[in-house]
């Protein structure tokens, strides 16, 4: 079911490709956010806890998408709703740059538009423990310090939160969230959160979630999986590629009796949708995206588990070639077709003929010996010409 299915040979980049914090602001249109906050709030109404979100700081460095979680969740629900209406990351320059990896990048669009259900639960609940694990940082010496907020982490109590939010909204007055960070030095973690979202005192509402989105029963334990270790697979691959834990979390999988192959196909999904595509950082008063993250994931697979991306290059072949018979058997110069109207008979002069016809359709004005048959074989050439182009094919 998760498996990616390759429409075209590879992941076409784009004349309008633009760097991904242009590109996601782009997708992120009112119409968008409209449809998102719907979403969101139809969930809100269906299981209390999603509604916590609207009501958790977030601060930048990593989240200046929105002043509370619920905008991190809608921004992902957003932005997955744009891909899946059309939007490409071969339109992402970080992404196509990378050119040894396009069969993954390929592969992660396929999964983000193939299980848009899934992934749109993932963003609801994946965060869900946030709301009770808020801890407050504030930088030694900073605005944040004298107002009573500690230098080291500490399980924020909800007096603490009041205040944090009292002095949020009186800053919101003349400036932003930006400004209220660089002003007071706050920041927000939530210790462990990605463990109690996938513990059993949230279970009913991920259930109840799933079961909205009309996903079956039997991807609860994948779902679960996923959300528990989303923080685990971050920090993994922040610092650079590891094959070591690439291959430890196909590991979580196993022993946790999934199938190992499925979660990695989601690995990469959730991780593009939560530290990506959901997540504004912002540092030293400039907006960016942790692609790094996502490349190292795609480098640790390749290093600890090389057959997975054989197997891409092997469905690029396979899908390669079946797209060329089309386009081929359109144009009706397909080899059946061919040897139909040429009435040629079995044996080798069936290969010497289909070597003559491709090199017609490379070019349909060369000389050619097709007797009487000429002129119709160059008109089918010019339109095979015309369908391996506009599909990116080629005969070699």
């Amino acid at each position: 079911m998760f498996q990616p299915v390759f429409r075209a040979p590879k992941l076409i980049p784009r004349p309008t490709a633009r760097y991904f914090v242009d590109w996601i602001e782009c997708l992120l249109t009112p119409t968008a956010r409209v449809r998102a906050d719907k979403v969101f709030e139809h969930f809100v109404n269906i299981v209390a806890p999603v509604g916590r979100l609207k009501t958790t700081p977030q601060t930048p460095p990593f989240h200046a998408e929105g002043d509370f979680v619920s905008d991190h969740v809608k921004r992902i629900l957003a932005g997955l709703g744009a891909i899946e209406q059309g939007a490409s990351l071969a339109e992402i320059e970080e992404l196509i740059r990378e050119k040894a990896y396009v069969l993954e990048a390929h592969a992660l669009e396929e999964t983000l538009r193939s299980q848009v259900a899934f992934l749109s639960a993932y963003a609801l609940c994946h965060d869900l423990a946030k709301h009770e694990a808020v801890s407050f940082e504030a930088l030694p010496g900073s605005r944040g310090e004298a107002e009573g907020f500690a230098s080291q982490l500490k399980l924020a109590t909800e007096p603490m939160k009041t205040r944090y939010d009292k002095l949020r909204r009186a800053h919101q007055a003349s400036g932003s969230a930006q400004t209220f960070y660089e002003a007071y030095g706050i920041r927000v973690h939530y210790p462990e959160h990605a463990h109690q979202s996938a513990a059993d005192e949230y279970a009913s509402t991920r259930e109840a979630v799933l079961e909205a989105l009309d996903i079956p029963a039997t991807k609860s334990k994948l779902f679960t999986e996923l959300i528990r270790c989303h923080i685990d697979v971050i920090q993994a691959f922040n610092k650079g590629p590891d094959p070591i834990k690439y291959r430890a979390f196909a590991a979580i999988a196993e022993r946790a009796g999934l199938n190992s192959a499925v979660f990695l196909d989601l690995l990469p999904a959730t991780i593009f949708l939560d530290a990506i595509l959901g997540s504004l950082v912002y540092v030293n008063r400039v907006y960016s995206a942790d692609l790094h993250i996502l490349l190292n994931l795609f480098k640790s697979e390749r290093e600890a588990m090389p057959e997975r991306h054989a197997a891409r290059e092997e469905a690029v072949r396979r899908g390669k070639k079946n797209a060329l018979r089309e386009a081929l058997q359109e144009a009706q110069i397909d080899a059946d077709t061919v040897f139909d109207l040429l009435k040629t008979p079995y044996g080798p002069v069936r290969g010497e003929v289909m070597a003559k016809v491709h090199d017609l359709i490379r070019d349909p004005d060369r000389k050619a010996n097709f007797g009487e048959h000429i002129n119709e074989l160059r008109r089918r050439a010019r339109l095979a010409q015309k369908f391996l182009h506009d599909r990116h094919l080629t005969l070699d």
